[in-house]
């Protein structure tokens, strides 16, 4: 395809200046044009107070979009939330914390409806949000063995790593496809 660009963060939502200028520019550094409300792309990051998540929402953030992120523990939220502010600074995005326990269906149509009515719009969904759980809790992942994970244990990783995507996928594609685009 001639002309296409082989930009993984490339959107047609987004102006195509994005890069260096001038003799002598650092070619590491990203010219990153001033975008008004209306045209900022827009993104939900899901799992967004650690990690992948995080990082994902920062570069987004940099790069101009609207970028909620979502967590399921509201302290670890607002942290992330606050840490990613100097990167929406930095390249004209905008960082809007929401909770979101992607195992419950009323949560994730509260972020839909809060997206549908803050933005109109969603250009990017990032999946992120997981669980690797082995019966001893959220957060030890230690001697992790599913031969000896309880059926509770299956459950709540099979919720969040395979019910949660997909529901939220269900949420958000109609919003997308409404306007043509997403990812």
């Amino acid at each position: 395809m001639s002309g296409a660009r082989d930009d993984a963060w490339h959107s047609p939502c987004m102006p195509s200046t994005i890069g260096h200028t001038g003799a002598g520019a650092d070619p590491h550094r990203q010219e990153i044009p001033t975008m008004s409300a209306s045209t900022r792309p827009v993104a939900v990051v899901t799992g967004a107070n650690r990690g992948l998540g995080f990082e994902t929402s920062r570069q987004l953030a940099r790069r101009g979009y609207l970028v909620v992120v979502t967590s399921r523990h509201p302290e670890a939220g607002e942290v992330a939330s606050e840490r990613l502010q100097a990167a929406a600074a930095e390249g004209g995005g905008e960082v809007v914390l929401q909770p979101l326990d992607v195992t419950r269906p009323d949560s994730i149509a509260a972020l839909g409806a809060f997206v549908q009515a803050r933005c109109g719009r969603l250009d990017a969904l990032v999946n992120n949000a997981g669980v690797l759980l082995d019966g001893h809790g959220l957060d030890d992942a230690t001697g992790s063995s599913v031969f000896a994970a309880s059926l509770e244990t299956l459950r709540t990783t099979m919720e969040t790593n395979v019910h949660g995507p997909l529901l939220l996928a269900q949420e958000f594609v109609p919003l997308m496809r409404r306007r043509g685009y997403g990812r």
